[in-house]
């Protein structure tokens, strides 16, 4: 009896439960779908507040798939309504919640985060912040390697299209359409209506006039073709019939002429059709080419999340104290086996400096978008001390020819300084013999270039592409380096308000072109 008692309260437990799960996930979907009743309504704040709540309860139950899905919607009314630091606090809100996904699965999200990249390179295509977009389209080419999946490759051009253009790169933004064509392959008419109607709607839905423009330059070529090959076929059918007739000329030469005429009629109303579509078209296109260009932002720093510097902080302190036992043990193994002893204290430096390079690097991420205090520098003066500071590390037949320009510039003296120590540092390791070169060139009122040029064997052109992207280049050996160097300047000069780039047109060793902008 007392057996059968305990059963029936067990399930009486079960059953609320059971009711009380099902009560919450109801509860969900209808405040998902009064989420999308009020942004079908044009009501974007009530919208963005149902999203946002929809984001926390997602939270809660880890459904963090769910939790992201929502984060962004509410987002994207944020980035419509012109709430820009709204945006960018859940941004980085959305940031935190992929992460932890990744700890509690103890897998990565590349769809999630793919996701994330390429609603901020919304955000700062609208903010005309173009090197940030371009770093945010090279996180998604990162993320869609690892998904490895044909519609996401396909989206990614388009966003790369769309970035060309945003910019005004036109001839990149044609490569990438064309490159599109391609991938699409020939098809039937529907299907390529379809895919232009696709690529409308992402120019309209980005508001972008240059993409529109290219898109109907393309959109017309297409239709020209499948018009005139409509045409043709129209023409033949025609031809055909009149030759049908013309067999019947002897029987019937009467009603042969007014059958000539009628198809003669029909060729003017067709060709007449054809120039009436090609006039409204490029009417259309004319419309389409003067809509004004959208204002530009004001910049808008964005924080990195603070989980992960923290991160990158506790392994750096756990593993200093280690690293210096390591050396420590090293030192006393030197006495009995010196070259155990070497190849230790070697493995244990570059692991050291491959831990600060990793955190220097995590905190240039954290920081991007505020940029280096400023402050005038006499260029003959800091160029006589790095000529000095690099001097003992040239091998000798080596010439460092630095120009010595006698004027000021304003940037950050510290910062710049380890940017082209740096620079020239790699190619003092590189070049054994020739010129070492450090030249200062104005481009313009506001704009100058320090270019540091070698003649080492230079820099193969399959590693130009992901030279300056961290984690790119695959590196077994940390003693020969960890290739965050170059991806450390980058960021660097960004925080200078410039660029790093390199002179791939330069085939006699190697040049870095270090632009700023004042």
């Amino acid at each position: 009896m007392k057996n059968k008692i305990l059963i029936v309260f067990i399930v009486l437990i079960m059953g609320a439960v059971h009711a009380g799960y099902s009560q919450q996930n109801g509860g969900l979907a209808t405040l998902k779908a009064n989420a999308e009743k009020a942004l079908n309504d044009k009501q974007p704040n009530r919208a963005r507040e149902l999203y946002l709540r929809l984001y926390e309860s997602y939270l809660e139950k880890g459904d963090y798939k769910q939790a992201v899905e929502c984060g962004l919607k509410a987002n994207q009314i944020n980035i419509n309504e012109r709430a820009y630091k709204e945006a960018f606090d859940l941004f980085r809100s959305i940031n935190s919640t992929i992460v932890k996904s990744e700890e509690n699965g103890k897998n990565p999200q590349p769809a999630l985060s793919y996701q994330l990249a390429s609603e901020r390179l919304q955000l700062y295509q609208v903010l005309r912040r173009d090197s940030m977009a371009k770093w945010q389209l090279s996180r998604m080419e990162v993320f869609a390697k690892q998904l490895n999946n044909d519609s996401i490759d396909k989206e990614l051009i388009v966003q790369k299209m769309s970035n060309s253009f945003t910019f005004g790169r036109y001839t990149e933004g044609e490569k990438y359409l064309q490159q599109l064509g391609s991938m699409q392959g020939e098809g039937d008419v529907q299907q390529m209506e379809g895919y232009y109607n696709q690529l409308f709607g992402v120019a309209r839905q980005k508001n972008n006039a240059a993409f529109t423009t290219q898109i109907y330059k393309q959109y017309i070529a297409w239709k020209d073709s499948v018009n005139q090959a409509a045409a043709d076929a129209k023409y033949q059918t025609l031809q055909l019939q009149f030759d049908e007739t013309k067999d019947l000329l002897s029987e019937k030469e009467d009603k042969l002429q007014v059958k000539q005429w009628f198809i003669i009629l029909l060729c003017i109303i067709l060709g007449g059709a054809i120039v009436l579509i090609i006039v409204l078209l490029l009417a259309r296109l004319s419309a389409a080419m003067k809509m004004k260009k959208m204002k530009r932002m004001v910049q808008v720093s964005d924080e990195r999340n603070q989980r992960h510097t923290l991160f990158i902080k506790n392994v750096s302190a756990e593993m200093t104290p280690s690293l210096k036992e390591l050396g420590a043990a090293a030192t006393n193994l030197a006495a009995t086996s010196p070259k155990d002893a070497e190849v230790i204290t070697a493995q244990s430096e570059a692991l050291s400096s491959f831990l600060t390079h990793i955190k220097e690097l995590t905190e240039l991420e954290n920081s991007l978008n505020d940029l280096y205090p400023m402050a005038s520098i006499n260029l003959k003066d800091f160029f006589e001390e790095l000529e000095t500071k690099m001097r003992p590390s040239v091998v000798e037949g080596v010439n460092l020819n630095f120009d010595t320009p006698k004027m000021q510039v304003t940037s950050n003296r510290e910062e710049l300084e380890k940017l082209l120590l740096h620079l020239l540092h790699n190619a003092a390791i590189y070049t054994t013999e020739g010129n070492i070169r450090l030249e200062f060139k104005k481009r313009g009122a506001h704009t100058h270039q320090f270019i540091v040029t070698d003649n080492g064997p230079g820099i193969p052109p399959e590693l130009h592409e992901d030279l300056f992207k961290p984690f790119s280049q695959p590196n077994s050996d940390l003693l020969k380096g960890d290739k965050l160097g170059l991806p450390i300047c980058y960021m660097m000069a960004v925080k200078l308000n410039g660029t790093l780039s390199l002179d791939s047109n330069y085939k006699r060793g190697c040049r870095f072109i270090v632009e700023l902008h004042s």
